[in-house]
């Protein structure tokens, strides 16, 4: 009997896309949907280890290498989600600033998004006009719109959830 994976939830893979940085690597296993993410430093550990046959860490860190091992002698298993660079936030910011409605907002937000520091002082920004909350619900937007292209481009089945305030 060949089962198909369980769809995984858009919302779920947002959350994730959200908390992307460098400094991390987040996989989803194809076929139990388990969300997977692990601290760069831990990641190279667990290579260092499989390389030398060993283990490495210190008494905690063990069960975070070990994770990561799992994952690295299955990766095949695994699909790897898109990176902080992939998810381009700048043009988020971007396309967040060009639905704002008042036009002096909007033009300090366009300043804020100028030159060196500009995700710094776009946050500020957003605090100083009270934007947090309605930036937070357009990021969120913007990464399940991403979760969904990559699930479809990597032939993931997917499924959405209502979630009421």
């Amino acid at each position: 009997m060949n089962l198909s994976p369980p769809p995984v939830f858009l919302e779920d893979i947002a959350e994730h896309l959200q908390m992307a940085n460098d400094g991390f690597y987040q996989f989803l296993h194809r076929q139990t949907g388990e969300l997977f993410e692990c601290d760069r430093e831990y990641w190279e550990l667990a290579e260092a280890a499989q390389d030398k046959n060993e283990r490495q860490g210190n008494g905690w860190e063990d069960e975070m290498i070990a994770d990561a091992l799992r994952v690295q002698a299955h990766l095949d298993d695994y699909v790897a989600l898109p990176a902080q660079a992939d998810i381009h936030e700048y043009n988020i910011m971007e396309s967040f600033a060009d639905q704002v409605a008042d036009a002096q907002q909007q033009a300090y937000l366009y300043n804020a998004l100028r030159g060196k520091g500009a995700f710094r002082r776009f946050k500020d920004a957003l605090t100083q006009l009270d934007l947090r909350e309605a930036w937070f619900a357009w990021y969120f937007e913007a990464c399940l719109e991403i979760a969904r292209k990559w699930c479809e481009d990597n032939k993931i089945a997917y499924t959405g959830r209502d979630r009421k305030p």
